[in-house]
């Protein structure tokens, strides 16, 4: 496990929601746990564009890519849930947010187009319009996918100027194979959240749509159970293959104990009310309040 897990290396706030993690699943491995949430805080930061500025290189959007395994009964997919439960208000709030933000990010372009095309901000207004819903709803969060549907996804985030491509893929072991070309787009998207568009046919039916500027972070989150990735076969190879493409000087990795780490020196009882304590719901809502207030456009 790398030192960036350590807890010299986080601060007071993000331990908090370390601990209400293990503390709600009943894993205490706090590396591991660590993992995951550096993806469940960051995604909502992602989504409204909050960008970390260097003096070297410009404005980076926040991307997180974290690949954790660990064996069946380990609480991978409450760890997950856990952390989506944390989400839920942003996600409800978010919604509002991208629709007024595309209605601004819409019309701002309308008007650069007329310029170029010698027509009115109306009618280019109508026509991106139609483009952008034509490119369907947001998917918040998907699990498996398609390269030209990534780069589909990263036009209507462009036009929204809100929203990041978020993959979290549980038993990785089993679809990383049937997903590669996914995972291939993916790794386009990290340093600068951009992907070249691929060159289709225009006509009278699909048209192409400009080139546009503007960020589309990305973030993946690969679950699963060790033994099914690492399978000395195609999988194993898949990975390795994957990870060699860029994706482990990008990546955060975790794999968990040889068994689940609980608070050995506890009771069963006492195991049991420390995760029934109500204090957990207290402190689980106001981490729920606190994401959801990030969905502000007034921050974008």
């Amino acid at each position: 496990m790398t030192k960036f897990l350590e807890e010299m290396h986080t601060n007071a706030n993000f331990e908090r929601i370390v601990d209400l993690v293990t503390k709600t699943t009943g894993n205490y491995d706090k590396k591991y746990a660590r993992a995951i949430c550096i993806w469940g805080v960051g995604l909502p930061m992602s989504c409204m564009h909050f960008q970390i500025h260097t003096e070297d290189k410009g404005d980076f959007p926040i991307s997180n890519y974290v690949f954790a395994l660990a064996q069946s009964g380990y609480g991978k997919t409450f760890t997950v849930n856990t952390l989506e439960d944390l989400q839920v208000s942003f996600k409800k709030n978010f919604t509002s947010v991208m629709t007024a933000n595309s209605a601004r990010q819409l019309s701002s372009l309308a008007n650069r187009l007329s310029f170029g095309h010698n027509t009115t901000p109306d009618e280019e207004l109508a026509n991106l319009k139609k483009a952008y819903y034509a490119l369907g709803p947001y998917p918040m969060v998907f699990d498996s996918g398609t390269a030209p549907a990534v780069k589909q996804l990263v036009q209507k985030i462009q036009m929204a100027n809100s929203g990041s491509i978020n993959l979290v893929m549980d038993e990785i072991g089993a679809n990383m194979v049937d997903n590669t070309e996914l995972y291939n787009t993916l790794i386009e998207l990290w340093d600068k959240g951009l992907c070249k568009q691929k060159l289709t046919k225009n006509t009278a039916d699909s048209k192409r749509l400009e080139d546009l500027i503007g960020i589309a972070p990305a973030n993946v989150l690969g679950f699963g159970n060790p033994s099914k990735v690492f399978d000395g076969g195609p999988t194993e190879a898949c990975y390795f293959s994957t990870m060699k493409m860029g994706y482990y000087r990008r990546s955060i990795f975790a794999c968990g104990e040889s068994t689940k780490q609980t608070e050995t020196s506890l009771s069963a009882e006492e195991l049991y009310h420390a995760r029934a304590n109500p204090q957990n719901n207290i402190d689980k809502q106001e981490w729920i309040d606190k994401f959801g207030s990030l969905a502000d456009g007034s921050l974008v």
